[in-house]
């Protein structure tokens, strides 16, 4: 007998591009020339009393910025999902399709590949609500310890940098913030099987080296691989990143470990065990579903001539060439006073799920957890819109020279913008 009154459906879509693409993620124009795990767009749809909320996860590096408005569209148009109850999230792979641009190093989204990219992803969804079926639904967290590290330092001096290089380690004190070692887990059985599950875990999906550029969704990928073998090949692993702008894979400790070529497989394997031991401690779900999501206006900030000067000079002193290329690329492209960014929060039963655009700092990750409504809670960062990294405003003090905090197309946003960002999540939670 069914545990909850619930429907769920999953699908996964093969999207991986033709070779030469532009990969993205990196400081030079990489073209693909390997295809290492194949990219997919996966969706996960759970229905409760006649309404529906969709989650769809796609191997990118970002959200292109037209991405929510055209596929939303189409999921409507084929299911009745209003574009509300659509989570649109990219696991922000740096070997991921070539869907955004990087005007930086001449890198583009290839645009032929994009229009197929876009239909494949809402079909994802489509296909998700086409095989919608009673379930039972269960949520489960564990740890995976070991494969994270907050990249932003305190000096021994007071002052704070992030992505330290190897001349800076024996000056380092301490790290600026923690690192959330939860694994989150949205499982979903039929007749005991597990059919699929959203999982949610805080690291940079950078992991893959760049020497030898080729698609891979990085140890999301291997994660994918390792439950299949678990649960079955027709397991759909639906993952997305907790809130890990200032969180890599970087043991400052064991400094060149990262520089091996499949760092992502061995970590997708730390992963896949927390999210099977996360199997044995699981809670079934029951209830409705919900979800609401509204558009928030974030400053800019914005810089005169002579402060683009200014900060050329420091950065290009300071030996941080690609920070003057960010720079240039923002004081000429750049002329909004404010970004409107996408905020949406959804529910599963008593499980409240926050969904963030852009690389958001591990502390915002946590204060979400801390004041939200509900003790079951995931944090999604990289969802429906385009943004780049919200840093914390301890970041900005004039102490810092974290690389988060330079002034680039992809951060320009005021220092506030992450309390911002928080409040509105949580006051969507609390409607629901």
């Amino acid at each position: 007998m069914s545990i909850s009154k619930f429907k769920a459906g999953f699908y996964e879509c093969d999207i991986t591009p033709p070779l030469g693409c532009f990969v993205p993620g990196n400081y030079n124009n990489r073209r693909a020339v390997e295809v290492y795990d194949r990219l997919y767009a996966k969706a996960f749809v759970i229905e409760s009393d006649g309404n529906c909320i969709a989650f769809l996860s796609v191997d990118t590096c970002s959200v292109p910025e037209d991405m929510h408005s055209v596929v939303t569209e189409r999921i409507t148009a084929y299911t009745g999902i209003p574009a509300e109850n659509v989570c649109i999230s990219s696991v922000h792979t740096h070997t991921g399709a070539p869907v955004s641009d990087t005007v930086q190093v001449n890198g583009y989204h290839d645009s032929e590949y994009l229009s197929v990219f876009f239909r494949l992803a809402a079909d994802a969804v489509i296909l998700a609500y086409n095989r919608l079926d009673e379930a039972d639904i269960s949520f489960a967290a564990s740890e995976a310890k070991g494969i994270s590290f907050n990249r932003s330092f305190i000096l021994k001096d007071g002052s704070y940098i992030s992505l330290p290089r190897k001349t800076d380690l024996e000056n380092i004190a301490e790290p600026l913030a923690d690192i959330d070692t939860t694994v989150s887990v949205l499982f979903a059985e039929r007749d005991g099987k597990r059919i699929g599950a959203l999982i949610n875990y805080a690291l940079h999906q950078d992991t893959v080296h760049p020497d030898r550029p080729g698609y891979s969704g990085d140890y999301s990928s291997e994660l994918s691989k390792l439950l299949k073998k678990e649960y079955g090949d027709d397991f759909v692993s639906v993952f997305n990143l907790g809130t890990c702008g200032d969180i890599n894979h970087v043991d400052i400790n064991n400094y060149d470990a990262h520089r091996e070529f499949f760092t992502h497989r061995p970590i997708g394997k730390v992963l896949a065990d927390a999210v099977i031991t996360a199997d044995n401690n699981k809670t079934p779900v029951c209830g409705s579903v919900g979800a609401v999501k509204e558009f928030v206006a974030l400053t800019k900030r914005k810089i005169s001539f002579d402060d683009f000067g200014e900060l050329s000079k420091k950065y290009f002193d300071e030996g941080y060439l690609y920070k003057v290329e960010n720079l240039a690329v923002y004081y000429r492209n750049v002329t909004s006073d404010t970004d409107d960014v996408y905020v949406q929060a959804l529910r599963v039963g008593d499980v409240a799920i926050y969904a963030l655009p852009g690389e958001i700092f591990v502390d915002f990750g946590f204060e979400i957890k801390k004041r939200s409504q509900s003790e079951k809670c995931i944090v999604i960062e990289n969802c429906n819109s385009f943004l780049g990294y919200i840093p914390t405003e301890k970041a900005f003090e004039t102490n810092s020279n974290v690389y988060e905090i330079a002034t680039c197309k992809n951060s320009c946003h005021m220092p506030d913008s992450g309390s911002k960002l928080v409040n509105k999540a949580l006051e969507l939670g609390n409607r629901l």
